[in-house]
């Protein structure tokens, strides 16, 4: 059975590596880079408690603690300006900080394409998105494979240069799911949020009795 969280901090075991990760990490915070003398040794996941390594954790002010608690209510219970979102389909994430990197790439989203663009308007490279994010090349492909798996982004290469989409039934900055994107993230999950507009474009551009017959086509 784990240790109950509470009574772990309090043990001789997390209070030394309390210590450690903060030798380790440095005296600033990760997400804004605040010097403070109060920083808190935050748990990126609960799954190695008594176990865990440097890269379980991370360190942040108690402004930044505190807003990646609460980022999941920011994100999921009130209407971003910059994307109209269905509510009904939330992503899950296993980490409090891939929350924080989803929140911070919904701002990046192009108008009706859903694509990943940079504040030039130009697609977002691996690169752009690490710098965005202020992350390590592990950590991205942490959390970018983990949402390839999941299907709540999509990276596409046209003439060896990478694009990202992020999956609409998740986030839409638009008024609608375009043809591109319904090819882009096939699959039931999207079929139900398709309009009955789309629906015929797509018929009748893939030259389908069906909408859903779209799914063999690779």
């Amino acid at each position: 059975m784990p240790t109950p969280y509470k009574k772990y901090l309090n043990s001789s075991h997390w209070k030394q590596f309390r210590i450690n990760a903060l030798a380790y990490y440095g005296t600033c915070c990760t997400v804004c880079s605040n010097r403070t003398r109060k920083l808190h040794v935050h748990h990126l996941n609960y799954d190695s408690l008594g176990n865990e390594s440097f890269d379980d954790v991370t360190i942040l002010c108690s402004k930044c603690h505190q807003d990646e608690h609460d980022l999941h209510l920011i994100l999921f219970r009130t209407q971003s300006r910059f994307t109209k979102s269905f509510h009904d389909k939330t992503p899950n994430f296993p980490k409090d900080s891939f929350y924080r990197y989803w929140y911070f790439l919904v701002r990046q989203l192009e108008y009706q394409s859903n694509q990943l663009i940079n504040n030039d308007g130009i697609p977002m490279s691996r690169d752009d998105i690490i710098s965005l994010l202020k992350i390590g090349k592990s950590s991205f492909y942490n959390f970018m494979s983990y949402c390839k798996d999941h299907n709540y982004i999509h990276e596409v290469k046209v003439n060896d240069e990478q694009a990202f989409y992020m999956n609409p039934v998740y986030e839409l900055n638009g008024s609608g799911i375009t043809v591109e994107l319904y090819l882009i993230f096939q699959g039931t999950c999207i079929e139900r949020y398709v309009s009955k507009e789309s629906k015929a474009m797509i018929k009748d551009y893939l030259g389908l009795d069906r909408i859903n017959e779209s799914k063999a086509i690779s």
